[in-house]
Parts: C-alpha cells; structure tokens; sequence
C-alpha cells in the first residue's frame, strides 16, 4: 500500500468496507473542510494585506506624489530632464511595488491546500485497499505534512513579495517627504 492518495479503481468499488468506515467518512468530510478553510485563510490573507499596501501606495502617490510633481521650484540638485532625482527613485519604487503586488495577486499553480474527499473514500474505506481508522490518520498525516511544505515554499516567496512591497512604500513615502520638503 502506498503512503499517497491515489484513486482506486472502479474495479474495487464495493468489494471490502472497512470496519471503520463511518469514522474514515466523517474524517474525509473534516479534512476537506479544514483543508478548504486553510487554503482561504492563508491565500486571504496575504492578498488582503497585499491591497493594504497597495492602497496606502496610491494614496501616498496621491497626496505626497501630487504636491512634489507639482511644484516647480528649480533648485532640485540632480535631475534628468524635468523630474527631480527623488521624483524618479519614489516612481521607480511605485513600479518596484506593483510589480511585487502583482506577484502576490497573480493565480498561482500548484497549491496543494485541498484534496478530493473522495480520494480518501476510495482509498481507505472501500476496495481492496481498504484499511483501519489508525492507517488512514496515519497516511493522512504523511500526505497533510508533504502538502504543508510545499504550500510553505510559495507562501515564504509571497512572503519576501510582500515585505519587497511594503520597503519599496517606505522608500516612495521617504522620496516624496524629502521632495516635497
């Protein structure tokens, strides 16, 4: 027997029930749930902070970006054509934080937040792989953890995004304070 869920075969359907089946039904039910729910939360959450930053760029760009565009005093020290060197580092770092947004908006493949409860159907409690309540939360705990660290990897790179996001604000808000003094 194999330490992955895998779809049996029609073949199987029927033959054996395992003698747990109500508690591995109830279990394929509770983990699809908790599954769905961690999969919204953690998604949810970083895209939710992601339109923070997002917001708090554009209102930054709005006010601050605004009023030191618009004054024209001409000793702006260093420039390249009619923009200020503080004006092209805070619209590079706008740019720098869109992208890193969009990178953190963007659909992604290869989350593996969720399964199929029928998998867990067709695996443990039916057919001739058919096993006890005690082998199904094992395999199940194997899979969860194999499913965790892969999750783990790209939520840590839309982590390091979002921190990117967040310092190219600070850095805008730092050009544009500066500029507009």
């Amino acid at each position: 027997m194999t330490d992955r869920l895998q779809a049996s075969d029609s073949q199987d359907m029927g033959t054996l029930v395992s003698p747990d089946e109500l508690e591995i039904n109830r279990l394929a039910f509770e983990r699809g749930i908790a599954a769905l729910q961690s999969q919204s939360s953690l998604l949810d959450n970083l895209r939710q902070r992601a339109g923070v930053v997002a917001t708090l760029s554009s209102l930054v760009v709005t006010f601050l970006g605004k009023e030191a565009l618009s004054k024209t005093t001409p000793d702006r020290g260093w420039t390249i054509g009619s923009l200020g060197i503080l004006e092209i580092a805070a619209l590079v770092s706008i740019t720098a934080s869109v992208v890193c947004l969009i990178q953190i908006l963007r659909p992604r493949d290869g989350w593996k937040f969720d399964f199929k409860p029928s998998m867990i159907l067709d695996q443990f409690a039916r057919g001739s792989r058919a096993t006890t309540l005690c082998r199904t939360y094992h395999v199940l705990a194997h899979f969860a953890q194999e499913n965790y660290e892969t999750n783990d990897k790209q939520l840590r790179i839309l982590h390091r995004w979002l921190w990117a996001s967040v310092v190219a604000l600070l850095i805008q808000i730092y050009c544009w304070a500066l500029d507009f003094l």
